[in-house]
């Protein structure tokens, strides 16, 4: 019973608040000019403060680690989505099968020069997939809302970059071919 007279108090409070507030009092802030007026007084102002007309890769400061990861991670994505885009694009167009494009990649192995491309290729292609997937798990552990002090993220930020280029050295040294 106290619960239906509890009901029906509050009834009358959530009609009220969803009445529209068009008669409600409710009015709009007045103009201060025409909107010409309005639009030069912000670019000018704008221009008093040296605000850039937009936000943009200018406003990140790269001495800070929190702001280098930031984009990082950004562009590791960007260019994972485009590496798979554009292998998925080009693979039915290649001369041969799969196997026997790797089996000439493989054979550049045998000179120190083609070696050397060899593993630069390895570590351009596991390098940004460690570093983005370890990122990414930097960016869960946030979702249990703890790490956000200034020394935390830059701990975290370095282990993250530390960590992804041993396991990238680890991978590619580890595929080597026979």
């Amino acid at each position: 019973m106290a619960l239906l007279s509890q009901i029906g108090r509050n009834h009358g409070r959530i009609l009220a608040l969803t009445r529209p507030l068009a008669f409600s009092g409710y009015v709009a802030p007045k103009s201060t000019g025409t909107a010409q007026e309005q639009i030069d007084e912000f670019w000018n102002k704008n221009k008093t403060l040296n605000r850039p007309m937009s936000p943009h890769i200018t406003v990140y400061n790269l001495h800070h680690v929190t702001s280098a990861m930031s984009l990082t991670h950004r562009a590791t994505g960007i260019f994972l989505a485009g590496a798979v885009s554009a292998f998925a694009f080009a693979s039915p167009l290649l001369p041969k099968n799969l196997d026997e494009v790797i089996l000439s990649f493989q054979s550049w192995g045998d000179t120190w020069i083609g070696y050397l491309a060899i593993m630069d290729f390895k570590i351009c292609l596991v390098l940004p997939i460690v570093f983005h997937t370890l990122n990414g798990l930097r960016h869960l552990a946030w979702d249990t809302g703890k790490g956000f002090e200034m020394s935390d993220l830059r701990k975290s930020g370095y282990a993250t970059v530390g960590l992804s280029l041993l396991i990238s050295i680890m991978i590619v040294l580890g595929c080597r071919s026979t």
